[in-house]
């Protein structure tokens, strides 16, 4: 054999069949993909319309039912589109609201014995400052607390602001804390069926 009569380019062209066969192959998986598309948003959207509907009727303000609604609505999210991911895991959804409604329930103690003592000494500073920076506290301290305790989990910090900026009543927060349950749950009994959407 001369130079020119190697077998190595007879070799470089049977590698592009092999190519061409490969992206066919990685097809197969996104047929079904439409299906998870459907039902866990369908899922998603239904479970949001049931526990906004308890909401609205438990709810005393408006700031309560945005938040509260928020919270859940982004924790449902997490769980029917990323249920892979880091947050969506149900111990740490479950733990994060847990957190939250503690640190957020003793900084609005905290808050409001401040401004009963500011009230008698500086009657013009508004009110509406005073719990501000107390829901801020709240945010801050819940934020270190969620990282510190390996339960992160981003819309339970939300609830923390909500107990403190206003809160009438505990069945509001009894509701969420039973929503988050009930999240958890489904994200157990369901996890094998459910997929990262993106």
């Amino acid at each position: 054999m001369g130079f020119f009569g190697k077998t190595k380019p007879e070799s470089n062209k049977a590698k592009p069949i092999n190519q061409t066969k490969a992206p066919t192959k990685d097809l197969d998986p996104m047929q079904p993909r439409a299906v998870h598309y459907a039902w866990q948003s369908i899922s998603a959207a239904i479970f949001m319309w049931l526990v906004l509907l308890i909401i609205d009727w438990v709810a005393q303000s408006q700031i309560l039912w945005a938040v509260a609604a928020a919270s859940i609505g982004a924790s449902t999210f997490s769980v029917f589109v990323l249920p892979r991911s880091h947050q969506s895991n149900p111990f740490r959804i479950v733990g994060a609201y847990v957190v939250a409604v503690i640190l957020g329930e003793g900084m609005r103690y905290v808050t409001y014995y401040f401004y009963t003592a500011v009230s008698y000494s500086a009657p013009m500073i508004p009110y509406t400052h005073i719990f501000e920076i107390g829901a801020a506290i709240s945010f801050f301290i819940t934020l270190l607390a969620l990282v510190a305790l390996n339960v992160e989990h981003p819309p339970a910090a939300g609830l923390s602001l909500m107990l403190v900026l206003d809160i009438r009543d505990w069945i509001l927060v009894g509701v969420v804390l039973v929503a988050i349950i009930i999240l958890a749950v489904i994200k157990l009994i369901f996890y094998a069926a459910l997929r990262d959407l993106y």
